[in-house]
């Protein structure tokens, strides 16, 4: 038994729940609070270096409306604008930043052979 879940285990032990649902809750609020204690949690994917902060602002307001598109047709219009908007604009900023990279690639190659 782990060194940091003893002490947990033994309160629970001692609390002497009639209730098996009550004990399991216990013990699973135990479990999730040492493992984010021991590991920590666990953080999102970085975004595309390719994505701007307009881009990533459309679609934090695409998520916020995701819930409501079903409420309304002006509410469904807008969420169906934004995702057509955010794939026009992730588009045209990755190949950006491709042509970007490429260039830098062919400067690179270029003065190597002089």
């Amino acid at each position: 038994m782990s060194k940091i879940l003893a002490p947990i285990i033994d309160t629970i032990k001692s609390q002497k729940s009639e209730c098996i649902d009550d004990t399991w809750k216990k013990v699973v609020t135990a479990f999730n609070e040492t493992s984010k204690d021991v590991s920590g949690t666990l953080s999102n994917k970085p975004a595309k270096e390719w994505l701007s902060s307009d881009i990533l602002k459309l679609v934090e307001e695409r998520r916020n409306l995701k819930p409501k598109r079903n409420e309304n047709t002006e509410n469904r219009r807008h969420y169906n604008y934004l995702c057509r908007e955010i794939k026009r604009e992730s588009r045209k900023a990755k190949d950006t930043y491709l042509r970007e990279i490429c260039e830098e690639i062919e400067t690179a190659h270029t003065q190597k052979k002089n």
